[in-house]
């Protein structure tokens, strides 16, 4: 896979602006898949950002609780309008990708 493709394919979270946070809010019309558990972040720093705006699709990050502050990808949210469980987890299989050291 050559660098451009992967620049394409996935998100790079540390280019998005203030303006593209907003705290999370629970909703039930959104599937949420879970990454890594709440408990390991600072519940004051999770917020919501867009991955995908014309699918809908929101990447809930935070501050983990660490010797470092650093951002992680908590959750994913679809909404449950345009996808399955089946089909969310092909969609984070193809476009998404976590380290979770």
């Amino acid at each position: 896979m050559s660098n451009d493709s992967s620049q394409k394919k996935y998100i790079n979270l540390s280019k998005i602006g203030k303006n593209g946070f907003r705290k999370v809010v629970e909703d039930s019309k959104f599937l949420r898949i879970t990454l890594r558990k709440s408990s390991d972040f600072h519940g004051d720093t999770m917020t919501q950002v867009p991955i995908s705006r014309s699918d809908g699709i929101m990447a809930i990050v935070g501050i983990i609780k660490a010797n470092k502050a650093e951002c992680h990808v908590s959750a994913i949210r679809f909404p449950k309008s345009q996808f399955s469980t089946e089909k969310a987890q092909k969609w984070l299989a193809e476009n998404f990708s976590i380290n979770n050291n």
